[in-house]
């Protein structure tokens, strides 16, 4: 992802990371492959955002000139703060977006809200979902 008027092109993924600063949530786990791949070019990574939020704004004002995350999201961020219009640049992969919450007594009625949307969306039960606190 890249501000609107920003003149960053290819479809050459190395190119792009060894001529571009790149910003990344740090306490986010990208797949296997993409840590891979960053970790090839750690001069051109900045891991300083700590939220999708964060990473927008650090974006908006050129800390870096691309972000790796969820276009979806990031599009989402950006119209509501109204910053800034922003362009997927290459998109690196497409996978479901992942909801991760701690199973604690303050979550509970949340995780039951989203079990209950999703069962409505789609139409079945979710009785195996399970919630697993990752740190």
């Amino acid at each position: 992802m890249a501000l609107a008027d920003s003149e960053i092109t290819g479809t050459d993924i190395d190119q792009i990371l060894s001529r571009n600063r790149v910003g990344i949530v740090k306490s986010y786990i990208y797949p296997r492959a993409l840590q891979v791949l960053l970790d090839g070019y750690p001069d051109s990574i900045d891991s300083g955002a700590s939220s999708e939020l964060s990473l927008l704004k650090m974006l908006t004002v050129s800390r870096f000139q691309l972000a790796i995350t969820d276009p979806t999201v990031l599009q989402y961020l950006a119209e509501k703060d109204g910053t800034a219009e922003i362009q997927v640049v290459k998109m690196l992969q497409e996978a479901p977006l992942v909801l991760s919450m701690h199973d604690t007594s303050e979550n509970q009625a949340y995780i039951a809200l989203i079990k209950r949307l999703l069962q409505a969306r789609d139409g079945q039960r979710l009785d195996t979902v399970t919630c697993t606190d990752v740190q």
